[in-house]
């Protein structure tokens, strides 16, 4: 019942050339409104703000990607939570810079992942700040073709991939990186649909169900996201839904761009 579940499928801002669109986003800020669903209980627990903007890293032109999410006051009363992920990408989507401030009643903690690419492979280095101080720092390499991902880089391609050219169950396997491990990911296209969200607005959308894969107590689990994007060029994400262990988390756009 925690917002932390929607930050960390959301945080995920994917890998073949063929799937990108010609244009790119920018500069926008969209907003979104959280619910926690169980039965018939229907509550809006939290605001999420997705941005987008150009800036420089490192002497090159860049998109620097944001997603800042709060719990509502109610939900402040169980626990309070204002979490911040920012990546960097290059312009044509080559993950940069990562990194996710998590605040969470009295529990603080920072990550981050700074990219850097040789001819033949991907070096990451990853570390974890508490409140003390830095608390790990490791080095991770990825020596196979494509891309790693982070949380948030991740949900950016996905929204430049050209739909014109996939077929619906197309799955896309892909790599991310959170904390200091690489984990597998496969993004399913499911095909076109028309959806309506709680403000009444009706929106052509282009679905995604997104699988994650990890290991716990030596046994691949796996975690299921939905979301839903606007067919148009902008391919704003529309909603994104997570099942909880009790109940559901979804996001909604508002409507409103800053």
């Amino acid at each position: 019942m925690r917002l932390k579940q929607m930050t960390l499928v959301w945080s995920l801002s994917f890998c073949c050339t063929q799937l990108m669109a010609a244009n790119s986003i920018k500069a926008e800020s969209l907003k979104y409104n959280v619910y926690y669903q169980w039965g018939i209980i229907w509550k809006m627990a939290g605001e999420a703000t997705l941005t987008s903007r150009e800036t420089t890293y490192k002497s090159q032109k860049a998109i620097n990607v944001q997603m800042a999410a709060k719990t509502t006051p109610f939900f402040d009363n169980f626990q309070r939570v204002r979490d911040t992920l920012m990546a960097v990408t290059s312009a044509d989507i080559q993950p940069l810079y990562y990194t996710k401030i998590t605040h969470e009643g009295d529990y603080y903690y920072k990550e981050d992942a700074t990219y850097n690419y040789t001819s033949t492979k991907t070096n990451i280095r990853a570390r974890g700040f508490k409140k003390a101080g830095m608390v790990s720092d490791t080095t991770l390499t990825y020596g196979k073709t494509g891309m790693v991902y982070d949380m948030l880089s991740v949900f950016h391609y996905l929204r430049n991939m050209d739909a014109a050219r996939l077929q619906p169950n197309t799955v896309t396997p892909l790599v991310i990186i959170s904390g200091n491990q690489f984990f597998n990911i496969k993004v399913i296209y499911n095909g076109e649909t028309a959806i309506k969200t709680p403000n009444d607005k009706t929106y052509n959308t282009l679905k995604c169900s997104i699988i994650f894969e990890y290991l716990k107590k030596n046994k691949i689990e796996k975690e299921v996201m939905e979301f839903w994007m606007s067919k148009d060029a902008r391919h704003i994400p529309i909603i994104f839904s997570v099942k909880l262990p009790l109940g559901s988390m979804k996001a909604y756009y508002d409507g409103v761009d800053e």
